[in-house]
């Protein structure tokens, strides 16, 4: 609470979470309602954001991609946090030949272009919304377990995961009750760092039309259909855009608050 830029993002996140709770009565029109005969209306009393190419209310359609984009972050996160944490700790801790194998899976995984790997996973998958966080949570793995195993070989050379591990303790207790338990802070910081970045790659994904598919309002895909009309009425892709930027950067500041926390 001392940290202003935390408290700032943390200010963001409670209204995207509210927005996405409330987003049925918050939102003044249906998100898929068309009315051709008000599209590309520019923002008005009537509609405080303006229309797209189908009429349908933007800040309805903004307010419905809350709850999507939310999905999509703290989904995509938790899916790579699960599997991240466990190489990490399997690696930092038994190592062997299969941890060494696993770790250079997660140093291939580094080693592609992020969009590029998204772009392929998504070629195998195909496009859609569960497949495009499946590709995202994918390229967040290799970041929980190069974390998680930095940390572990940290932690295991404790006094305290020596002197349980002298008095019988098996691995798995160890990594559970001394391992594990340690290592929450930093990983939670990671995550929410992590799921700014997640929408960002989702919605660059959107926008390529590899994401949601329309008519879901998924500001990705917003933003694409309304790079054709950046000329004539540019609100249609402006706005979720600036969703977008926000949101990113209320996880943002609020993940270096944690971290800054944390650290101090």
């Amino acid at each position: 609470m001392r940290r202003s830029a935390g408290v700032l993002g943390a200010a963001i996140l409670a209204t995207l979470v509210l927005t996405a709770a409330f987003a049925g009565q918050l939102a003044p029109y249906h998100p898929l309602a068309q009315d051709l005969a008000h599209a590309l209306e520019p923002p008005s009393n009537t509609h405080w954001l303006g229309t797209d190419e189908f009429g349908r209310d933007i800040l309805s359609r903004i307010i419905a991609g809350t709850r999507i984009e939310l999905l999509i972050g703290v989904g995509t996160v938790a899916m790579a946090l699960v599997a991240g944490v466990a190489v990490g700790l399997y690696t930092g801790y038994y190592g062997g030949v299969v941890g060494e194998g696993l770790m250079r899976l997660m140093d291939i995984l580094l080693a592609f272009p992020y969009l590029l790997l998204a772009l392929m996973v998504i070629a195998i998958l195909g496009p859609g919304l569960l497949r495009a966080m499946a590709a995202v949570s994918i390229l967040t793995i290799p970041q929980f377990a190069r974390l998680v195993q930095g940390l572990a070989l940290t932690l295991r050379e404790r006094q305290y995961v020596e002197a349980s591990r002298a008095a019988g303790a098996s691995g798995s207790y160890i990594v559970r009750r001394h391992l594990l338990v340690n290592m929450w802070g930093p990983i939670i910081v990671q995550a929410t760092l992590n799921v700014g970045a997640s929408i960002i790659a989702a919605a660059g994904l959107g926008f390529l039309g590899l994401g949601a598919q329309p008519p879901t309002p998924e500001w990705g895909a917003m933003l694409s259909t309304g790079r054709d009309y950046m000329l004539t009425s540019s609100w249609v892709a402006t706005f979720p855009g600036l969703a977008i930027l926000v949101t990113v950067i209320g996880f943002n500041l609020f993940g270096d608050g944690l971290r800054a926390a944390i650290g101090g």
